[in-house]
């Protein structure tokens, strides 16, 4: 068998196991484990109803501690006479009594309920990440933070939609890859997923931060900084996904199968020259 041949045939196998195995692996992380959220990423979960709707504690008391007091500051003293206005205590009582029956002035004030820490699966993490990123906070100069993705991808419940579709795409790809059906097709959505994942947690905020190296890179201490190990793992797997899709299945799968054509091996033609 040829080199090319192999090339061909024998090199996209080790791709496809490489990205099945991480892709599988990634997906199933994001559904079956849980991760904390608390302060306003638990708020918005519980907006997008996620978690459930925490209970407000700002809701007066039927029973106000204020107003025992009050009953017993109206009644006067056993040694005044009842109704005198010469009685020095009876003034005073009665003016008291409706400063004593008021409710606190801070009962009905609206108090915006603390959620706690909240624990629900990783793939949440996707849909705040892509909130966060269309809807960003003002810079500390109090300009307009620069929105990473199109405000439309916040509307609604969108964040979880695209959430959802990024976990399945990467379950269902790394499946379809590992048994080579619909390669091509399958590598290419694996290479968008890890090109959106590198603009939404490396170089989209570098580049919103205004301090990137290069213009778009991280700005970290050193070039070899722990940091710069997940955008290169990024990396790796879309130019992996990348080679997987213009190489194909190669041998061992369901689309060379289905789909089989012989790969074609150019030679060169050889000059015959004419005997004397």
């Amino acid at each position: 068998m040829s080199r090319i041949v192999m090339a061909v045939l024998v090199s996209p196998v080790f791709l496809r196991v490489l990205l099945a195995v991480t892709f599988i692996w990634a997906g199933l992380g994001k559904v079956m484990q849980k991760m904390e959220f608390s302060g306003d990423d638990a708020r918005r979960l519980a907006e997008w109803g996620v978690v459930a709707a925490p209970a407000t504690d700002a809701r007066p008391s039927a029973d106000p501690p204020a107003t025992a007091p009050a009953k017993d500051a109206t009644t006067p003293p056993s040694d005044s006479t009842p109704g005198d206005p010469a009685s020095p205590a009876a003034e005073p009582n009665t003016a008291d009594a409706p400063t004593a029956a008021a409710p606190p002035a801070t009962a009905d004030a609206k108090v915006e309920p603390a959620v706690g820490p909240v624990k629900v699966y990783p793939l949440y993490g996707i849909a705040l990440a892509i909130d966060h990123a269309a809807t960003p906070a003002p810079n500390p100069d109090g300009s307009p933070g620069m929105a990473l993705v199109p405000a439309k991808a916040a509307d609604g419940k969108t964040p979880i939609i695209l959430a959802w579709a990024a976990t399945i795409t990467e379950l269902a790809a790394g499946v379809f890859v590992l048994i080579g059906f619909l390669t091509r097709l399958s590598a290419f959505s694996l290479a968008c997923v890890m090109a959106v994942a590198m603009w939404l947690t490396q170089i989209g905020p570098a580049i919103a931060s205004g301090a990137a190296k290069l213009g778009f890179l991280p700005n970290l201490p050193s070039a070899f900084d722990p940091g710069y190990q997940t955008l290169l793992l990024q990396f790796i797997l879309l130019c992996a996904s990348l080679s997987l899709m213009f190489a194909g299945a190669g041998m061992l799968s369901l689309d060379r199968l289905l789909f089989h054509r012989s790969p074609t091996v150019v030679t060169r033609p050889v000059a015959v020259t004419p005997a004397a």
